[in-house]
């Protein structure tokens, strides 16, 4: 499956590195960023190809130039096929694990390096869900996925603490405007807990929906 990545060097330029493998990266000459304001973004990779382009954020001037990254935040991710596991669609249940778990740990090993050489510090954001407290009947897979997640985020933390990096997960929950949401899933969600498209999207204290934007 493809996979949209979200790490960035903050950086000016255009420009493009790709580290060819999960070990390349650790040995990178780093020195004292500048403090310039900037931003990167990546795009969408097979999956297969995700080490080689997890740090496809800038030159290696760039990266040379500015010092590390200083954040990364992890959110991709996928809700999966709505199934009991009575009737567990192995193959499904693998996909999901894929992008949502294996895409997360690769990520966060080959991210180390840089986000150490950070002379702020590294921050790492993880996009969990509610899931990882409340699952709901059905999401097995996605609920499993985000909690095993979790977890390789809370073993960063421990371990990364001794590097200066931060580690957090986030646990959204009702929020329908991203593309982890289509109409199917919205249904089958909101029949799992016996109510209409619209009460699901309403399920919360204010009693209306909540957009990503707020």
């Amino acid at each position: 499956g493809l996979i949209q990545i979200g790490i960035g060097l903050v950086q000016k330029q255009q420009t493009r590195l790709t580290v060819q493998g999960p070990r390349q990266g650790k040995t990178l000459p780093l020195s004292t960023r500048q403090s310039l304001p900037a931003y990167a973004q990546l795009g969408v990779v097979p999956f297969g190809q995700l080490e080689h382009h997890v740090v496809n954020v800038g030159s290696l001037g760039s990266v040379n130039h500015f010092g590390g990254i200083d954040i990364a935040v992890l959110s991709a991710g996928i809700f999966g096929k709505t199934m009991p596991i009575a009737d567990l669609d192995l193959d499904e249940y693998a996909r999901v694990m894929r992008i949502n778990l294996d895409a997360t740990a690769i990520s966060l090993n080959l991210l180390h390096p840089f986000l150490a050489e950070s002379p702020v510090g590294g921050r790492v954001g993880l996009v969990g869900s509610k899931n990882v407290p409340a699952p709901g009947a059905g999401a097995a897979a996605y609920s499993a996925s985000k909690a095993a997640a979790t977890q390789l985020a809370r073993v960063a933390a421990i371990e990364w603490a001794k590097d200066g990096i931060r580690v957090n997960t986030v646990h959204p929950d009702a929020v329908f405007d991203t593309a982890l949401w289509n109409d199917e899933v919205l249904a089958n969600r909101a029949a799992s807990y016996g109510m209409t498209v619209e009460q699901y999207k309403t399920r919360n204290l204010l009693k209306m929906e909540i957009t990503s934007a707020q």
